[in-house]
């Protein structure tokens, strides 16, 4: 039996009138609903009305009086999964392109054309001052004048040359893929997201994705991801939007706590 009010009593505390609402893409939402005098009613509306200031899980509060009787509804912020639970869960998995110097490519680090560091240096050199094929061997010396052999053009190797030539044909860089990982949790005041600000700006491990994004996809390549800050925005009417996102690279330098850096030989 829905409670009632008897005689002179305040309005009950449980609603007279309860309800539910559920809106695809939004979840699901309760109303209350109390009826009395204008003056009960009034009074229930500002008390709802402090609830949901103090986040209470309250979306809206709605006091109307007709014609001498009362009645004053609340509904209560919408959710979608469990009331325990009370989230909604969007995981996102993006490739990007990314600008890379061409000497970075994996045709110039590793496998047959590999290059050092000491070769990409002079190959740069020598595009960046337009030497040619001669102008090289004639300043390929040492800083006691002699003659360093490598450097001489006809010791280059033919990775050495393939990098002249997209430098000096405006290749300076090339375009590579990167991928994002996004997770957005929508929630309202009471739910319990808490995205931890640990790790950030670091290297992490592999985001654990859901079963359906890996039903998906098959693996992502060997890399490093990143962790970056969370960030919270309020949408208004008792609702949040939670986003956390990692990055991935083939290697992250060591400031981040990656493998990329110098090595000693």
């Amino acid at each position: 039996m829905a409670p009632e009010k008897v005689g002179n009593q305040a309005l009950p505390t449980d609603a007279q009138i309860t309800g539910k609402e559920f809106v695809v893409g939004l979840g699901e939402s309760a109303e209350y609903e109390w009826s009395g005098t204008p003056g009960e009613c009034e009074v229930k509306y500002d008390l709802l009305k402090a609830n949901a200031i103090a986040g209470n899980g309250i979306e809206q509060v709605r006091w109307h009086n007709r014609t001498g009787r009362g009645t004053v509804m609340y509904r209560q912020a919408r959710y979608s999964g469990s009331a325990e639970d009370p989230y909604a869960e969007i995981e996102e998995v993006y490739a990007v392109d990314v600008m890379r110097d061409t000497e970075s490519a994996d045709y110039f680090t590793a496998g047959t054309y590999e290059l050092s560091d000491d070769e990409c240096v002079w190959v740069k050199l020598c595009a960046e001052q337009s030497y040619d094929e001669d102008e090289i061997t004639a300043y390929a010396i040492d800083a006691d004048g002699a003659a360093v052999s490598w450097k001489q053009w006809a010791n280059w190797t033919f990775a050495m040359k393939q990098l002249r030539y997209h430098l000096i044909h405006g290749a300076a860089s090339f375009v590579d893929t990167a991928f994002v990982a996004r997770r957005t949790r929508y929630g309202v005041r009471t739910s319990q997201i808490k995205a931890s600000f640990d790790d950030i700006n670091r290297v992490v491990d592999q985001p654990n994705l859901s079963s359906a994004v890996d039903s998906l996809l098959d693996s992502f390549p060997d890399g490093e991801w990143l962790k970056k800050p969370p960030q919270a925005d309020y949408l208004k009417r008792g609702k949040w939007r939670v986003t956390e996102e990692w990055h991935w690279a083939t290697k992250w330098s060591v400031i981040y706590g990656g493998t990329w850096g110098y090595t000693t030989p």
